[in-house]
């Protein structure tokens, strides 16, 4: 196994054992832990792979910062990363995985989603446009892809990255629904149901419609942050919100822009239960290469 597989696996493990903690009693996963078998000696393989993965980038990375300063004869000052910081307490694995994931999956459910839709919809014209067009990193162009924006939007509020939310009260509170919530208490937000109810986006919430987040006047419409909960609420709102979407927009864009996208017929398309909703068996399609005199 590659070392890029062997670094999918153990974040996909993390991502299991993860679940594996919100669904098993407290006291056998630690047992677990303890004793090094079942779902947590998967955790302790991946941790130990991720931080192989991690020490190795850091140490690349110190190195050619040394082949710089040699080369230039300038000096970039002293960088010294901890032990600690290297090899071990990585606590920005839940980040990377959720980061990861939530970007993986959105981009597989929105190429599904566009390859059902007709091809002369406005994300494909917005998108694609002139094939031998050069700017389309640019954020002044990026920022005028309403429809596209809508798309992401649209996709992620049918098949939301991360599925559902976990918080616990830290001191005893009052719901606005009048429910009463303690600190031992689990508070689960079903994400992927609120996305579906049609209380809440009407009676076409299960249809792909990403005309349902532009205006008449082909603005963006915002909603509030509670209603589409995907990057959260609160204080709790994703802070890479904008640069996720930036990212996931050159991506669209890019791939828009060189090829014709064909979703491979008669796979078997499910989701994988998980901290992130993934497609159990992923998703294969043909991607033709454009011309650049061709026409979406």
């Amino acid at each position: 196994m590659s070392k890029v597989d062997d670094f999918g696996k153990a974040l996909n493990d993390i991502g299991e054992g993860i679940m594996y903690r919100h669904v098993k009693p407290k006291f056998l996963w630690k047992l677990q832990r303890w004793v090094g078998f079942g779902q947590e000696k998967k955790v302790y393989e991946a941790n130990a792979t991720l931080n192989r993965t991690f020490k190795k980038f850091i140490l690349d990375k110190r190195e050619d910062i040394r082949s710089k300063e040699n080369s230039s004869g300038e000096g970039w000052g002293s960088i010294d990363i901890p032990h600690e910081a290297r090899c071990k307490h990585l606590g920005g694995i839940p980040l990377l995985l959720r980061s990861l994931g939530s970007f993986g999956v959105c981009l597989k459910t929105l190429m599904l989603s566009l390859t059902l839709a007709k091809r002369s919809t406005p994300i494909y014209q917005e998108g694609a446009g002139d094939p031998e067009r050069s700017t389309y990193d640019s954020m002044e162009f990026l920022n005028k892809l309403v429809y596209l924006r809508g798309a992401l939007y649209e996709a992620m509020r049918l098949h939301p990255p991360v599925p559902f939310e976990r918080l616990s009260p830290v001191k005893p509170d009052v719901l606005p629904s009048g429910h009463r919530v303690d600190p031992s208490m689990k508070i689960v937000i079903f994400i992927y149901a609120l996305g579906r109810m049609n209380a809440v986006w009407g009676e076409d919430a299960l249809e792909f419609n990403p005309k349902r987040w532009v205006s008449e006047t082909r603005g963006f419409i915002e909603v509030s942050s509670s209603k589409f909960f995907t990057f959260n609420a609160g204080p709790r709102a994703c802070l890479g919100k904008e640069v996720a979407m930036t990212l996931m927009k050159t991506v669209v864009v890019e791939i828009l822009q060189n090829y014709n996208i064909e979703v491979v017929q008669g796979q078997k398309i499910e989701p994988a239960p998980g901290p992130i909703l993934r497609m159990k068996h992923g998703l294969r399609v043909k991607l033709n290469k454009r011309c650049s005199s061709s026409a979406i």
